[in-house]
């Protein structure tokens, strides 16, 4: 299984920087929130996807853009709590964006108010399956 693919073998990323280049090509769809599950998104993300973990202090800010990397892909983000067992196929959110379209970046962003450390997982989805992306 390729490194990123679950919430289990995520990698771990600073808390600044870039990713670039970052692909869901060889990954699964491994976590496909429903249009009925609002505390994502609001909309379905059958797409491929990709988790990275961060490790935030109490009091620590997440901010998390994805950039689509065509105008045609639709992406998906939003950050569920650790542990890895919360990562589900319909998992409860921390926070979550999908309100842009296609080639439109996407914007989360989390604050972690718990008084402890914590480990958050960013999963960058999408919402179209491979089988019926527009041409």
């Amino acid at each position: 299984m390729p490194a990123g693919d679950v919430c289990s073998n995520a990698p771990a990323i600073a808390m600044s920087g870039t990713l670039a280049n970052q692909s869901t090509v060889t990954l699964l769809n491994d976590y496909a929130p429903a249009s009925t599950n609002a505390t994502c998104t609001g909309y379905s993300a059958l797409g491929l996807d990709r988790v990275h973990s961060v490790t935030l202090t109490n009091g620590q800010m997440l901010s998390v853009t994805a950039t689509p990397a065509t105008a045609t892909d639709d992406v998906s983000l939003y950050l569920i709590a650790g542990p890895a067992t919360n990562c589900t196929v319909n998992p409860t959110c921390l926070a979550g964006d999908d309100d842009g379209f296609d080639g439109v970046a996407e914007t989360v962003t989390y604050t972690n108010t718990t008084g402890a450390t914590r480990t958050v997982f960013i999963v960058v989805d999408s919402y179209y399956a491979e089988s019926v992306r527009p041409s």
